[in-house]
C-alpha cells in the first residue's frame, strides 16, 4: 500500500523529516511540551494541540489500514466464483463498510 496523493505523501515526508531532525538535535521533547501546553478546556475535558494531532494521526492510520485491508479482501473475492458479480460487489462493499466503521471506533 502506498499514499497515492502526491501532496499528502509530501506532507508525510516533511513531517517525518521534521520529527527526525528535532530528535537528532534534541528539541523533540521541548516541541512536544509546547504542543501539549496549548490547551483548551471544555468542562472537565482538557484538549491540547498534541492530543488533536495524535487523534488525527490515529484515525488516519486506522482508516488507511481498513481501506487497504478492504481492497485486499475485494481482490480475493473477485477470484472466488461463489455467485454472480453483483453478489461479489455487494460482499466487497459490505466488508469495506464494516472495516471502515470499525476503524472509526
Amino acid at each position: 500500500m502506498s499514499v497515492s496523493n502526491s501532496v499528502f505523501s509530501r506532507l508525510i515526508a516533511i513531517n517525518a523529516w521534521t520529527i527526525t531532525a528535532l530528535n537528532i538535535i534534541g528539541l523533540l521533547g521541548p516541541a512536544i511540551k509546547v504542543l501539549d501546553s496549548w490547551v483548551v478546556s471544555i468542562g472537565q475535558v482538557r484538549v491540547s494541540l498534541l492530543t488533536l494531532i495524535k487523534v488525527g494521526l490515529s484515525l488516519w492510520l486506522a482508516l488507511w489500514l481498513a481501506n487497504g485491508l478492504a481492497t485486499l479482501v475485494e481482490k480475493k473475492l473477485e477470484k472466488i466464483d461463489f455467485s454472480g458479480p453483483a453478489t461479489r460487489v455487494l460482499g466487497a462493499k459490505l466488508i469495506r463498510l464494516l472495516l471502515i466503521t470499525f476503524a472509526k471506533k
